[in-house]
């Protein structure tokens, strides 16, 4: 009974929390003017990892809206994207080192925009100086990892990739949970519960965006499917002579890269739950990972992944 009981609930907060996410996208909620300004359109993931930390640490919407937490949130996320296309599209594929001072300077107007609204917050000054340094913090240690990445080359061994995974990704999603904890003056044993379930979800979802990036991967950046298929190479051929792998072909054409990406999907999984095994929005993202996991081994466009 006690576990029907949760699977209402955990079905429940997942309708809820998507629903709300969706709609609020629709509306484009995040889009204030300051956003605007900087060409900022904050995506549907945006909207959902914002709706699950207000409901792992009871944060109500009135709240967060009086304190404008979700525009620094959805500013820094956008300075996340900023960096990682810049890196991406521009330096890796004309074989340009990456350094910090040029990753830095191309995104110097949304910095200066981001301590702005960190000094506007109703917080106290303390609270402030800790946001700046968390920030500071971030932008430092993600361009150091991109160096070392680029150092490290394409085709490094799954270990490494993966901790230049936590290195970037998710001390991401670290640095905006942190930031909204901060704001919201959420207790200590919460906030670094809910930094550490973000973190290692994070990668679950690196899992399944290096999945769909696999090909254009390949020869170019650093990609846990591509790492672990590596090691694979009969199967690689395989995956790399299709356009679209799918869930069913995998199973009987690729089972040995399938099985080692489930089972570094897994890991991360489970750390989620030992941190917190009992608690409904842990439960909830691992169900939405588990989903996305599933759907980029599909016919669906993978664009829509990105929405």
């Amino acid at each position: 009974m006690k576990a029907i009981v949760k699977w209402f609930r955990t079905l429940g907060a997942g309708l809820y929390i998507t629903v709300l996410s969706m709609w609020m996208r629709i509306r484009r909620t995040f889009e204030t003017p300051d956003l605007k300004s900087v060409s900022a359109h904050p995506r549907l993931h945006v909207y959902g990892t914002f709706n699950l930390w207000r409901e792992y640490c009871n944060v109500s919407w009135r709240k967060a809206k009086r304190l404008r937490s979700f525009e620094i949130f959805a500013l820094i996320i956008y300075h996340v994207r900023l960096i990682d296309d810049y890196v991406d599209e521009q330096l890796r594929p004309q074989g340009i080192p990456v350094d910090s001072k040029s990753l830095k300077a191309g995104s110097r107007q949304l910095v200066q925009l981001i301590r702005r609204k960190i000094a506007e917050l109703p917080v106290t000054d303390e609270i402030k100086r800790e946001l700046v340094r968390t920030f500071q913090d971030y932008r430092r240690r993600v361009a150091d990892a991109f160096v070392v990445e680029g150092h490290a080359g394409h085709d490094a061994p799954l270990e490494a990739v993966l901790q230049q995974r936590w290195d970037i990704t998710a001390l991401v999603y670290i640095t905006i949970i942190r930031t909204l904890n901060l704001i919201h003056g959420i207790d200590p044993t919460t906030a670094r519960n809910i930094e550490n379930i973000f973190a290692n979800w994070s990668i679950t979802l690196q899992v399944s965006d290096d999945i769909l990036d696999f090909d254009a991967d390949v020869d170019s950046i650093q990609n846990i499917a591509v790492s672990i298929a590596r090691k694979h190479p009969d199967e690689m051929s395989r995956w790399l002579s299709r356009k679209r792998v799918t869930l069913r072909w995998a199973r009987h054409h690729v089972p040995s890269i399938l099985q080692d990406v489930n089972q570094v999907w897994q890991h991360y999984a489970d750390k989620m739950l030992s941190i917190d095994h009992d608690h409904t929005v842990v439960r909830v993202m691992i169900i939405i990972s588990a989903v996305i996991k599933r759907a980029v081994l599909s016919h669906f466009p993978g664009h829509l992944y990105k929405l």
